[in-house]
């Protein structure tokens, strides 16, 4: 299997958090007899880049795409890669998204409230922060090279629905599926309280949420 490693990030920014969870992808990666391919795309148009990395991991016939955003990282002492793989292999979906904190709640409620048990349903709300795609699967429902769009009001300014919610409405509209993943995940920068609920909603144990204020990684 090929897989394609992307990582979005602003400036080439990479948050050290983050470079060690996806050095726990690649060994697994390689563990494994995967090939895989790793590549970093600027987040200035966030839907753009998003399109961009799919559209690259098509080009390079991979059988799957696992898109990081450079402030999100899950725990360095396993593969997240490995247990979003078998929870796609379990359902035979088109994408798997890890449940991760959310920065921006004003932009809609993504994958998790805390007061809401643990589900495996499909998702109708995802994020993309850390999300695995089934290329393949992709293509079959949805042919074209727009899957994500980041909307705006008719003043063209006020956001009106963020990119990963365009996906998981479009995705579930065509008649696929997203599911959640739930792993220990941070997005570095959001107050250790809301990590702290998101973790408690996942019943998996705490993180060192000291993490959100490391040094930045290059």
């Amino acid at each position: 299997m090929k897989i394609a490693i992307t990582v979005l990030c602003y400036g080439g920014w990479i948050r050290r958090e983050t470079f060690l969870s996806l050095s726990q992808d690649q060994a697994w990666c390689l563990r494994e007899g995967h090939s895989y391919v790793l590549s970093a795309l600027d987040m200035h148009g966030v839907d753009r880049a998003r399109n961009l990395a799919v559209r690259e991991a098509m080009s390079a016939e991979c059988d799957l795409l696992l898109m990081c955003d450079a402030d999100t990282a899950a725990s360095p002492e396993g593969s997240a890669l490995e247990q979003m793989v078998a929870k796609m292999r379990e359902h035979g979906c088109e994408a798997i998204s890890a449940v991760v904190p959310l920065r921006h709640p004003q932009l809609g409620r993504v994958n998790v409230e805390p007061a809401v048990p643990f589900s495996d349903e499909p998702l109708t709300k995802s994020g993309a922060a850390l999300l695995l795609l089934d290329l393949h699967r992709l293509a079959k429902i949805a042919p074209g090279n727009v899957w994500f769009r980041f909307v705006v009001g008719e003043d063209g300014i006020t956001p009106v629905k963020s990119e990963d919610l365009y996906f998981a409405e479009e995705i579930g509209r065509l008649g696929g599926e997203v599911r959640p993943a739930w792993l220990p995940t941070i997005h570095i920068g959001t107050v250790p309280l809301e990590i702290s609920k998101l973790l408690s909603a996942a019943a998996v144990s705490p993180v060192d949420t000291t993490l959100a204020k490391s040094p930045e990684f290059r």
